[in-house]
């Protein structure tokens, strides 16, 4: 309903508040991404007090917050398909919680699997989630780490031949009914925050 209501300035700001409350302080790209979110020339977002008129919206979204204590874990579902936004840290425990959390729901196949950084808050139980489920399409940035969990992440992107995508802005791609637009990382970083993927 609040969907319904609000459209998806509402949908767009909750993902970007998501996927960036990890460099909400001292990221140096967020200064650009939020110029990004409402620009009057943007067709998917209508000026705000302008005479556009909001964009119809149909269908239902599903956004599920899966709590894996400090990290992060969201599922987008649509129209029967599957979005995995970060994976949570490290720890077992979590991991089997989301394993739990999407056999629950019913999912058997990810269409998107969003690593929005390497840090191991959120690719920490990647590489389980990839043996576990198939996945249509990875995005993630152009950063790398030399850890474990990111090169074990790697690995079974490898293993399982899974479509890697580059996080470049202006990607449009579509999750069921939902159409989705990569708006950042809009340069190189040295920070992984800075660097992160936002849709």
């Amino acid at each position: 309903m609040l969907f319904k209501r609000y459209g998806l300035k509402v949908f767009a700001l909750a993902l970007v508040l998501a996927l960036s409350f990890g460099c909400l302080t001292g990221c140096e790209a967020l200064d650009e991404i939020l110029g990004m979110l409402n620009p009057p020339e943007d067709p998917l977002i209508p000026s705000p007090g302008g005479d556009t008129d909001p964009i119809p919206v149909s269908g239902n979204l599903k956004v599920h917050f899966i709590d894996v204590g400090q990290a992060d874990c969201v599922l987008v579902e649509t129209a029967g398909s599957y979005m995995l936004i970060d994976t949570g840290d490290t720890d077992n425990d979590y991991t089997a919680k989301i394993i739990a959390y999407l056999d629950n729901v019913g999912v058997e196949t990810l269409d998107y699997l969003i690593l929005t950084h390497p840090d191991a808050d959120h690719i920490g139980g990647a590489p389980e989630i990839i043996n576990e489920y198939k996945i249509g399409h990875c995005i993630m940035p152009d950063f790398t780490k030399t850890t474990k969990i990111f090169e074990s992440t790697i690995e079974a992107l490898e293993e399982n031949e899974v479509d890697v995508i580059e996080a470049v802005p202006g990607f449009e791609f579509l999750v069921g009914e939902a159409d989705c637009r990569i708006l950042a990382p809009l340069a190189s970083y040295k920070d992984a925050n800075d660097a992160s993927v936002v849709i």
